[in-house]
């Protein structure tokens, strides 16, 4: 099997995690992959990932767009990339004949379009990791996955539902992202909850302007708490980054920047907030933290509820304001023991459900059962079309 990967951008944010951890599955189970991801003057983060487990490692112009509301000039930007892109991906795919592409890997909307007109008789699989917002993106979006009988992994339910108007359910894969335990996770010590932090990107989406107001609250009213804000912004520029930091001035939070090491950050936390806004679906965060028996409060945004049971593997919260978000901190805060069953029974879930191992195995089944199908369709004279090659 010979699998084309197609991302949008350079930097590690959690859908280029996924990619990365599909790729290493793949190799796995000794697959060739090829990879075409946007192009940068130094290569980038995604880039220095991906190429030990490439045969082949691409760029292709794509952006730098902005990261939410798409404008004109984002519009004219993109329509004189997608001829390049086009040519890009036809030169990879007829390049070598006798050991073709098997399955295009499509890991995010913007270099959707190109792959459906490049692809030829190949197989697209398109991962949807988010909700695309803007209508005119999302309507292209559902146009190109009809047209090109695009297969479909989908990380959360909340993310199937608008591309099941156009694409049948015998094609959509509902596959929740997995994370692994690095370390293994020992059970915490019970303790009071002191330190409370976020970690991710920082973007609006993500919520930290909400999350420093309600510090403000929650450090009125609880003495001894902290606060800190792990992370750094990655597809936009720092302005968002400004405010939050000059709207906690006063407030006991910290802002160490981006950590490569996750494991050290939730082991020096109590309580994990996520909240996230409605345009966020399935942070990846909330499973690492499940991982490591840190409890996790959050917005019910996206798919979140689809991983959070409310009261049994984390907490909901009622509301989207920051006085909701701090009068549910304070409550677990209040009540420590109850947080720290809540994280026990969060880290079975994690176990059963949602293990990297799991995660690999069923994208590797989708991308196999899209080649099947496409094989059934249309034979090939190439033996690489069994998926066990």
């Amino acid at each position: 099997m010979r699998v084309l990967l197609l991302d949008q951008y350079s930097e590690l944010g959690g859908g280029q995690r996924c990619l990365i951890e599909a790729a290493a599955g793949f190799v796995e189970r000794g697959w060739e992959v090829h990879a075409a991801i946007q192009r940068t003057r130094d290569g980038g983060p995604l880039a220095a990932a991906l190429a030990p487990l490439c045969r082949e490692l691409h760029s292709i112009p794509c952006g730098p767009f902005a990261s939410t509301r798409k404008s004109a000039v984002d519009a004219i930007r993109y329509a004189s990339q997608l001829p390049a892109q086009i040519a890009i991906l036809r030169g990879i795919l007829r390049r070598a004949p006798r050991t073709p592409i098997d399955a295009l890997y499509v890991n995010g909307p913007q270099v959707l379009p190109a792959a459906a007109l490049a692809r030829g008789a190949v197989p697209l699989l398109f991962h949807a990791h988010w909700d695309v917002t803007q209508p005119a993106v999302a309507a292209l979006v559902l146009r190109t996955v009809r047209m090109s009988q695009a297969h479909i992994v989908a990380s959360s339910c909340s993310v199937a539902r608008p591309l099941q108007r156009v694409v049948p359910n015998d094609r959509i894969r509902i596959v929740y992202n997995g994370v692994s335990a690095k370390p293994a996770t020992p059970p915490r010590l019970h303790g009071p909850i002191r330190h409370i932090a976020m970690l991710g990107r920082i973007e609006p989406e993500k919520g930290q302007l909400e999350f420093v107001r309600a510090a403000h609250i929650v450090a009125r009213a609880a003495q001894g708490v902290r606060f800190t804000v792990f992370g750094a912004p990655l597809f936009s520029d720092g302005s968002y980054l400004s405010q939050v930091r000059a709207e906690a001035a006063g407030c006991p939070i910290d802002f160490p920047g981006w950590t490569d090491d996750a494991a050290a950050a939730f082991a020096s936390m109590d309580l994990l907030v996520v909240p996230s806004d409605r345009t966020d679906n399935i942070p990846r965060v909330i499973l690492e933290a499940f991982a490591a028996r840190v409890p996790v409060l959050a917005f019910p945004s996206g798919g979140i509820p689809e991983l959070i049971e409310h009261g049994v593997t984390g907490i909901l919260v009622e509301g989207r304001s920051p006085g909701d978000l701090a009068r549910s901190v304070l409550a677990a805060v209040a009540h420590p023991d109850r947080m720290h069953a809540i994280a026990d029974r969060a880290f079975a879930r994690w176990r059963e459900r949602y293990t990297l191992e799991r995660f690999q195995s069923e994208v590797c089944e989708a991308v196999e059962d899209a080649v099947r199908r496409n094989h059934q369709r249309a034979p090939r004279t190439s033996a690489s079309v069994d998926p066990a090659a």
